[in-house]
């Protein structure tokens, strides 16, 4: 087929102002030697798998952005006479308790749970922490449960 023999409809133009300038003259070669509905049909393939591509990256970037500002957890707890607030968020875990033995025992625990945390030694108590004991731990990682058998 000859170019002069190629009448492009609104919807085959549309799909042909989609594409990227190199797919364009594969679009335009193939309509003449293969045959325009083929062509169409190749170039809606290329579009697809571009956009989903784009939706990948996407999620991912969404994913990303999640992970990087968490959202807050805040739970006060009440057991046997001691009392213990707990605050996690952007990979800190702040306890505030009237015993020190419990913030330690769950600090433990924790790590036998596999979360990998260090102490930050530079975060201060402030006057919203009512309670005697204050420890604050940055959250570094996860890893295999420990096991103390």
């Amino acid at each position: 087929m000859e170019m002069d023999n190629l009448h492009f409809n609104e919807m085959d133009f549309d799909v042909f102002l989609e594409l990227e300038p190199k797919d364009k003259i594969e679009f335009i070669y193939d309509a003449q030697f293969i045959g325009k509905d083929l062509s169409l049909h190749k170039a809606m393939s290329k579009i697809n798998s571009r956009v989903n591509e784009s939706d990948e990256r996407e999620l991912y970037l969404t994913n990303l952005f999640q992970n990087t500002i968490q959202d807050t957890a805040y739970d006060e707890i009440a057991y046997m006479g001691q009392k213990m607030t707990f605050i996690a968020f952007n990979n800190m875990m702040h306890f505030n308790s009237t015993s020190l033995k419990w913030i330690n025992s769950i600090v433990k625990r924790l790590s036998n749970d596999g979360y990998v945390i260090l102490r930050n030694s530079f975060a201060k108590k402030t006057a919203a922490d009512q309670y005697r004991y204050y420890r604050c731990y940055n959250i570094i990682g996860e890893c295999p449960v420990t096991c103390l058998n």
